[in-house]
């Protein structure tokens, strides 16, 4: 895809789950050069080391990240180096109360403290199985994997209350739905850098 993009991967650096000692990784990072470093498949461990090494050693990168990477705790226990790094995500913030967004104020009411991705995650998923189970008994049809595959294959402009910004559709087993944020260290928050933005 970055091919047919006209872009180049100056390098993919893998390190073992929650390692601590980067060095080495990011000596590679300098050595590439990149533009930007895309972390995917992060949940903390080893971004905060990566970001601030790479900083000290005047790496001019943007640093980004995916949903796991984007959780607003995760990406403000970097401080100050976080500040700028943006990524994409598929859901809204818990505090986000700028838009009409009733399921993400009934979570609030529900759990007073801030809720992470992972639980917007399993929330919505729970939403989706829910309105899956519905559609399949209102077919008329026995709650079999095959039967709930297809009531799932069916979701079209599915509202999530807010919980994306825009109604979703089931793609291929997928949700193609995110949106641009970045770290305002600041206000302690991840901020729109975009418009929800759905992919064809």
């Amino acid at each position: 895809m970055a091919q047919k993009l006209g872009l180049t991967v100056a390098t993919e650096i893998m390190t073992p789950p929650g390692s601590v000692d980067v060095s080495t990784e990011v000596i590679k990072l300098r050595r590439a050069d990149p533009d930007f470093t895309i972390f995917h498949g992060y949940v903390l461990a080893p971004i905060p080391e990566f970001v601030g090494q790479g900083k000290r050693m005047g790496l001019k990168t943007r640093y980004m990240g995916t949903f796991w990477t984007m959780d607003n705790s995760t990406v403000m226990q970097m401080g100050e180096d976080a500040e700028g790094f943006m990524g994409v995500m598929p859901y809204r913030y818990y505090y986000d109360e700028t838009a009409d967004a009733p399921m993400l104020k009934k979570i609030r009411e529900l759990r007073p403290q801030y809720q992470s991705t992972g639980y917007m995650q399993g929330f919505l998923a729970a939403m989706l199985f829910t309105e899956v189970a519905k559609r399949t008994l209102d077919a008329g049809k026995e709650l079999t994997s095959a039967n709930m595959k297809t009531a799932l294959e069916g979701i079209k402009d599915f509202d999530t209350g807010g919980l994306i910004g825009v109604p979703i559709s089931i793609k291929g087993n997928s949700i193609p739905v995110g949106r641009i944020y970045r770290a305002d260290t600041k206000q302690k928050q991840m901020v729109p850098a975009s418009d929800w933005i759905v992919l064809q």
